[in-house]
């Protein structure tokens, strides 16, 4: 493996987070400084400063002009999520503060006597919050990990309270991560001199690639031109309904991301149906193939329903909306909340499309619903949107063909001699894809149940909430069950759980092939 080509694209991918990151000045500027905050700017510009610095010795240092193979593709998308996730944590790092501490440092300004009169209470709570101590390492690298892979997991309780900028940097995050920061990075590499078609092959989701052009510096133009437009329409439709510009942009970058962070604690709740509706649909949008989208802009709209992965993942989500609307209307009153035709559809489509898409919005508590729709919400868990997608999961196309394989081998008890032929979109799925596809299922599968019981070693994680935690990092979902609900947050795992959720929404976004394969000792030899 040629170890400088890695470094010198791991540190390319490094300078563009530190660009990411000075966008984020904007707001500390605008809004944090006004607000009171002045070291919210100075902060994040050091961190700027010393991302842009570092990245750009060692890209400089490292200067090569060479290919990048096979060994190198997985070598730079792996080391390069980590490497972006670890300087993406320094803002985290320099302005918050641990949630913890941060909580007993409120409750303790909440309970001063009202004698000392509001100037000297305000003074004192300044000085508290200055010497209340900083996030922990491993708070600032979840969150930013969660960001990059858009899981949507977050240690952050009361997010309104937080400076600006960091919640800009935190939905900025999802919106990189959600096209890819490496395939973003395909349409500048080939200026530097460097190759990127096994780039693309490691970080573009789905059992195939869908190479759009010859050149695969284009392929990822058109992407992301299509993922710029698309986010484009949706900020004017929110600030037009009434979103401030900022909500606005935070919130369009997480739900074309399908990566779930808001500016609100209750999340999209915070908001009237009719947002529901429209953030729902562009979800949706999301969790399909993009190469469907530029289909259909070039003035081919019918490909959608063409598609049989589309198709299988169109009525999916139809008919569990369907049955959990009819629950909550003729069950869910019961709860003690009033559920109108209207208010059930809007909840039930919203909720379905959150965590299909591997979203992670929320706008009610699934947790608290009949049995059997918080039993479908769960069962997707392990779908994912449709490959190609800006979603995790182990995507639609994936259980497609391990149904379509099942149901061929129940045939062939019957009829030995037939051919076991697996279509799809009307064309045989060679037996190496299939083969690929039932190894993954058993490596996600395997994956799921040994972090689980790692989990349940962690102190004060109940079962329930240690199963759900890892499919919802595993399939960078966000919200689980138990003590990670969609009402709940991340902050009160021991560190140890931290790194290890974070390490399993890395192998999750990276389709776990790409993370596995480098600890293959084959891997590292000549």
């Amino acid at each position: 493996m040629k170890k400088a080509v890695v470094l010198n694209v791991v540190a390319a991918l490094v300078l563009l987070t530190g660009l990411s990151m000075a966008v984020c000045l904007i707001p500390a500027w605008v809004m944090d400084r006004p607000e009171g905050n002045p070291d919210v700017f100075w902060n994040f510009l050091g961190c700027t400063v010393s991302t842009l610095l570092i990245g750009g010795i060692i890209f400089f240092k490292t200067r090569v002009k060479a290919d990048v193979g096979f060994r190198e593709g997985f070598a730079v998308v792996t080391f390069g999520w980590l490497a972006i996730s670890a300087f993406g944590s320094l803002p985290y790092l320099w302005i918050c503060k641990d949630p913890a501490a941060l909580d007993q440092t409120l409750l303790a300004i909440e309970q001063m006597d009202p004698s000392l009169g509001p100037e000297l209470i305000q003074a004192s709570g300044k000085e508290l919050l200055k010497n209340t101590k900083p996030m922990s390492v491993a708070d600032a690298f979840f969150e930013t990990m969660s960001g990059f892979t858009t899981t949507g997991c977050s240690i952050l309780r009361n997010i309104e309270a937080q400076p600006k900028a960091i919640l800009f940097w935190r939905s900025l995050t999802n919106w990189l991560g959600g096209m890819g920061i490496v395939v973003l990075s395909l349409a500048i590499l080939p200026v530097l001199g460097i190759g990127g078609m096994q780039l693309y092959k490691a970080e573009v989701p789905g059992p195939t690639s869908d190479q759009l052009t010859s050149r695969i510096a284009n392929t990822a133009k058109i992407l992301w031109l299509v993922y710029f437009l698309f986010s484009f329409i949706l900020l004017i439709i929110l600030k037009v309904m009434g979103m401030t510009w900022f909500d606005s942009i935070c919130h369009t970058f997480s739900t074309l991301a399908t990566g779930g962070f808001s500016t609100k604690n209750a999340s999209l709740g915070a908001y009237p149906g009719q947002f529901h509706a429209v953030i729902t649909f562009f979800m949706f949008l999301a969790g399909c193939n993009f190469v469907l989208h530029i289909k259909a802009l070039k003035g081919k709209p019918l490909f959608y329903f063409k598609d049989e992965e589309f198709r299988f993942y169109f009525y999916c989500t139809a008919i569990s909306t369907a049955i959990i609307t009819l629950v909550l209307y003729t069950q869910g009153n019961s709860t003690g909340t009033d559920y109108t035709i209207w208010k059930a559809l809007n909840s039930a489509s919203f909720q379905v499309v959150s965590i299909i898409t591997t979203t992670g919005f929320g706008s009610d508590d699934y947790t608290t619903w009949p049995t059997l729709a918080t039993g479908i919400i769960v069962l997707f868990f392990f779908f994912g949107g449709c490959g190609g997608s800006t979603s995790g999961g182990m995507k639609v196309s994936r259980i497609m063909l391990m149904v379509k394989y099942s149901i061929v081998q129940l045939k062939q008890c019957l009829f030995p001699h037939a051919l076991a032929n697996v279509k799809l979109n009307k064309q045989r799925v060679q037996p190496a894809i299939l083969d690929k596809v039932l190894s993954f299922f058993f490596l996600y599968i395997a994956l799921y149940v040994g972090i689980s019981l790692l989990m349940t070693l962690c102190d004060g994680v109940d079962i329930e909430t240690a199963f759900t935690s890892s499919i919802a990092c595993l399939g960078n979902i966000g919200p689980g069950l138990s003590k990670v609900g969609p009402s709940e947050n991340f902050a009160w795992l021991p560190d140890s759980a931290k790194w290890l959720l974070s390490i399993s929404m890395l192998i999750g976004r990276l389709e776990v092939y790409t993370v596995l394969v480098l600890f293959l000792p084959d891997f590292w030899k000549k």
